[in-house]
């Protein structure tokens, strides 16, 4: 088989880290910037075209999705502290500069039964947890406690994603509706405006390296179309084809991404 393919990603304005895997942005030719890569339109199967095709039409859009097997980790940074990110020291949650990689910047969120989700630490291992009673965060490896389900609410400044992170009210701590994480001279829990900046936080992708706003290096991927809802993959002939996933290219559907110089190469 043909194993890689050199390609340029652009992406949409005001798009960056979270959003790439959320928006579509087309796939240029390293050798001819303005030919795209597309699918036939109307046919849900086919060999991929490339050619000078308008850059706003879905059949030239793709969409990343995350394919790693591995759970994904995310870091949380403040919208007006951008350098600065979620840490737990133990059971302590601190707003910390990230000079190394360490895994108490990173976070899995596992979603509930009832959309909400839980933040656990890769580090400690332990939840992250609303104090009611101090108005304050902090964490726990006790599952059963209260305060560990979070509401993730998208809010949009600067055409760029951000969250609030809202604490999950049950009846008894309705009092507390509307209260969500908030950075003033410390973290704390607080029923500020969900559009100010100290309530405002980034999911980055954990794959990621610090302040690396290109592809995530390491993981695999499926390129989805936005128009047709198919996917790249590897044929028999080792050629780059777009269809519907079934048992035959269920593997070759899988990319891995590495990013050098600008390029980003993908191999099956």
């Amino acid at each position: 088989m043909q194993p890689t393919a050199n390609i340029v990603v652009n992406y949409i304005s005001g798009m960056e880290e979270m959003e790439i895997m959320k928006n579509s942005f087309n796939i240029t030719s390293k050798y001819k910037k303005d030919f795209i890569l597309h699918v036939e339109d109307q046919k849900e199967d086919g060999s991929v075209a490339c050619s000078d095709l308008n850059t706003s039409w879905g059949s030239g859009k793709w969409v990343l999705e995350n394919y790693s097997k591995v759970n994904p980790t995310f870091r949380i940074s403040s919208k007006i502290k951008t350098w600065k990110y979620l840490a737990d020291n133990g059971n302590e949650i601190s707003l910390e500069d990230a000079n190394t990689d360490s895994d108490k910047y990173h976070w899995y969120a596992e979603r509930s039964e009832d959309g909400t989700v839980l933040l656990k630490n890769k580090a400690t291992g332990k939840y992250l947890q609303a104090d009611y009673n101090n108005k304050a965060i902090n964490s726990t490896d006790n599952i059963n406690s209260k305060g560990l389900n979070w509401v993730l609410a998208e809010k949009v400044n600067n055409k760029n994603l951000y969250f609030n992170i809202n604490s999950d009210i049950s009846y008894e701590n309705r009092k507390f509706f509307g209260y969500k994480i908030n950075i003033d001279k410390s973290l704390l829990l607080s029923d500020s405006d969900e559009t100010n900046s100290k309530s405002l936080w980034k999911f980055e992708d954990g794959s990621k390296p610090l302040n690396d706003t290109l592809l995530p290096k390491e993981g695999v991927f499926r390129f989805k179309n936005e128009a047709l809802g198919v996917f790249l993959y590897e044929n028999e002939q080792g050629q780059v084809a777009y269809g519907k996933i079934n048992k035959e290219n269920e593997e070759s559907s899988q990319w891995t991404v590495n990013v050098k110089k600008g390029i980003v190469t993908l191999k099956t």
